[in-house]
C-alpha cells in the first residue's frame, strides 16, 4: 500500500513540475524560510493526492449557499389539505411546486423551498388570509409527518420529544436550523433559521414553524394550553395581532434580529402521554440511520477538509477563504461545522496532522518541503506543532513506521 501511494504521489508531482516553466526552480529556500516558484502547482496537487482526492478519480459535489433548500412534500400537502377544507380547488395548486426525489429511502419526496413560498403566497391570495401560517397546522393528524412523528409520540417527555425534532430536522426541512440552548441567564431557548442568512424573513415559514411546535406538543403532552413564555419573529408586525395571542396564549414580538422563544422548564420537562420507551428506540434508531444516509451524500467535513487540504500550500487558508470556495458565507460554514461539533480552527489542525502523518508514511519528501506542504513557513514551527500532536518529532515517527 505504501508503495503504491507513493507512485501515486511521484506521478501527480512529476506531472505538476512538467508544467512549471522551463528553468523554474521549485523550492527556493532563504535561511529556513520556504518558497515556492511555481504558484504551488506541484504541492496542490500532491496535497489533494495525499488526501485521497485526486482529480479525476472522485466527481466533487461543490456546495454553494444557492443551492436550493427543500421541504419534505407532507407539508406541502398538508396546505393542501387544508385549502381543500376551505373550499377551494387544491388540485389546480399542486402545479406550483416543484417534486424532488426523497433525501432518503423511506422519506416522502421533497420540494423545493422556493415552490414551496410560492404555494404559500398564492394559497394567501385565494383565502385572503395573511395568517395562514398560523392555521394550516391546527388540525393536522401528525401521523402524516411519519416515522419523526411517531417518534415523539412514544417519547418519554417533551425534552426528548423535542429533541428528537430537532435532531432530525433537516430530513425535513433541508435548510433549517433549529436547536434549544441555555442563555447566560440560564433560559431555554428555542431558535430557529434558515441556513442561508442572506434570505428574507418569511413570514409564513415563520408562523407555520412556531405554530407547529405548540400545537405538536399541545398535542403530545394533552395540555392544552401548552405554549412558550415569549416568542420573537423576524418579519415585520401585522397590523392586527390578535391571531397571535388567539393561536399562542403568549407575548409575541416582532422585527427580532433571529426567530426564537423563551420555554420553560415545567413545560419542557412534561410527559408525553401514552409513550413507549421501547418503541421509542427503535423509531430513534431507524431515524438515525436515515440521517447517516442523508450524511453520507452531503458531508460538510469531508468538504471542509478537502478544500483545507488543497489550499495549505499556499499557507493557512482563513475561514472566509474556505467559505469563498465553498460558495458560502463564513456564518454558514460556522453553523455547519458546529453542528458536528468541529471549529475551523480544529479542522485546519487535523488536516495539517493527517496529511503530516500521510506524507511522512508513504514519501520520502524532505522534511523542510513538508513543512512548505502544510502551510509552514518555518521548518521548526511544524516540528513543534507535530511534537504537540503526536508526542515526538517527525523523524522518529517516519522512522517507526517505516520500520513496522
Amino acid at each position: 500500500m505504501v508503495k503504491t501511494n507513493t507512485i501515486i504521489l511521484e506521478t501527480c508531482r512529476q506531472i505538476a513540475i512538467d508544467n512549471l516553466p522551463a528553468g523554474t526552480p521549485l523550492f527556493i529556500r532563504k535561511g529556513t524560510n520556504i518558497r515556492i516558484a511555481s504558484q504551488c502547482q506541484a504541492a496542490a496537487i500532491t496535497a489533494s493526492a495525499v488526501y485521497g482526492l485526486v482529480a479525476g478519480m472522485k466527481q466533487r459535489r461543490t456546495r454553494n449557499s444557492m443551492k436550493e433548500g427543500a421541504f419534505n412534500k407532507v407539508f406541502a400537502d398538508l396546505l393542501l389539505s387544508y385549502l381543500s377544507r376551505q373550499g377551494l380547488d387544491s388540485k389546480a395548486l399542486s402545479s406550483l411546486y416543484s417534486v424532488l426525489p426523497p433525501v432518503a429511502e423511506g422519506l416522502a419526496p421533497m420540494v423545493t423551498s422556493a415552490s414551496f413560498y410560492q404555494l404559500c403566497s398564492k394559497a394567501v391570495e385565494l383565502t385572503g388570509d395573511e395568517n395562514i401560517g398560523l392555521h394550516v397546522y391546527q388540525d393536522v393528524d401528525w401521523a402524516e409527518l411519519g416515522i419523526l412523528s411517531f417518534a415523539c409520540r412514544n417519547a418519554g417527555t417533551i425534552a426528548q420529544a423535542l429533541d428528537v425534532i430537532l435532531r432530525y430536522a433537516r430530513l425535513y426541512q433541508s435548510d433549517a436550523i433549529a436547536k434549544t440552548e441555555r442563555d447566560q441567564d440560564g433560559k431555554l431557548i428555542f431558535t430557529y433559521c434558515l441556513e442561508d442568512d442572506s434570505l428574507p424573513a418569511n413570514r409564513y415559514d415563520n408562523d407555520m414553524c412556531f405554530s407547529t411546535m405548540v400545537c405538536s406538543m399541545r398535542n403530545l403532552s394533552g395540555n392544552p394550553d401548552w405554549t412558550f413564555n415569549e416568542i420573537y419573529f423576524t418579519h415585520p408586525a401585522p397590523d392586527d395581532l390578535s391571531e397571535y395571542q388567539a393561536v399562542f396564549h403568549c407575548p409575541v414580538y416582532f422585527d427580532a434580529i433571529q426567530c426564537h422563544a423563551v420555554l420553560s422548564d415545567d413545560l419542557y420537562n412534561l410527559p408525553v402521554q401514552g409513550g413507549d420507551s421501547r418503541l421509542f428506540s427503535i423509531l430513534e434508531t431507524e431515524l438515525n440511520r436515515l440521517y447517516k444516509e442523508v450524511g453520507e451524500e452531503d458531508n460538510v467535513l469531508l468538504e471542509v477538509q478537502q478544500t483545507v487540504a488543497e489550499a495549505l500550500c499556499r499557507g493557512v487558508p482563513s475561514i472566509e477563504d474556505i467559505a469563498a470556495q465553498l460558495n458560502i458565507t463564513r456564518r454558514t460554514l460556522q453553523r455547519r461545522l458546529s453542528e458536528v461539533d468541529k471549529t475551523f480552527k480544529g479542522v485546519v489542525e487535523k488536516t495539517r496532522q493527517q496529511l503530516a502523518c500521510r506524507y511522512l508514511q508513504s514519501t520520502d519528501y524532505p522534511l523542510v518541503e513538508i513543512a512548505f506542504l502544510l502551510g509552514y513557513s518555518e521548518l521548526s514551527a511544524f516540528i513543534r506543532a507535530f511534537r504537540r500532536w503526536t508526542g515526538e518529532t517527525p523523524q522518529k515517527y517516519r522512522l517507526k513506521m517505516h520500520h513496522k
